[in-house]
């Protein structure tokens, strides 16, 4: 990935193009699909809820002001949790979650303190799926060798054949 999840806020507020919100929706797609199931949104209303809460984040985001002091990670779980709510409140039928329930979730500051793991390792994850495709295979394999083994690159032996 070439600029940082900051960066590509401040295009985003800036000068949103299609280049920056495929991107932006590439990255955090993991995370808000994590969330969805944490929050009781079954699998088969998942890509209604993710595309409503997209929708509101293409007309809320370029007024987002980013400080460095805040989380926007607790921000996002704001405005992705009004987004599940107001779309479990238009259920009629019996799920597992309640409104109320959803309505009495922790502070975004609470939030984002127990979901950093989760948040880096998705990151992570997700940057590593968009980079792979600027290698070849056989470097990608020795950089997973590297990480997976503790191996020094030079020291993994290519296969035959590759």
């Amino acid at each position: 990935m070439t600029e940082t999840p900051v960066s590509l806020l401040d295009r985003l507020c800036r000068a949103p193009a299609d280049a920056h919100w495929e991107r932006f929706v590439r990255l955090f797609t993991p995370l808000l699909r994590r969330w969805a199931a944490s929050l009781g949104v079954p699998a088969a209303d998942e890509e209604d809820v993710l595309q409503d809460a997209f929708l509101t984040l293409i007309r809320d985001l370029p007024k987002f002001q980013y400080d460095p002091s805040k989380s926007f990670r607790a921000w996002l779980w704001t405005v992705f949790r009004h987004q599940v709510l107001a779309w479990r409140k238009r259920q009629t039928r019996p799920l597992p979650v309640t409104v109320e329930h959803l309505e009495s979730l922790g502070s975004p500051d609470t939030v984002a303190a127990a979901t950093e793991a989760e948040y880096r390792r998705v990151v992570v994850e997700r940057m590593l799926q968009l980079v792979k495709a600027d290698f070849p295979a056989q470097t990608w394999k020795m950089f997973l060798a590297q990480g997976d083994r503790r191996q020094v690159c030079r020291r993994v032996p290519p296969k035959r054949g590759e």
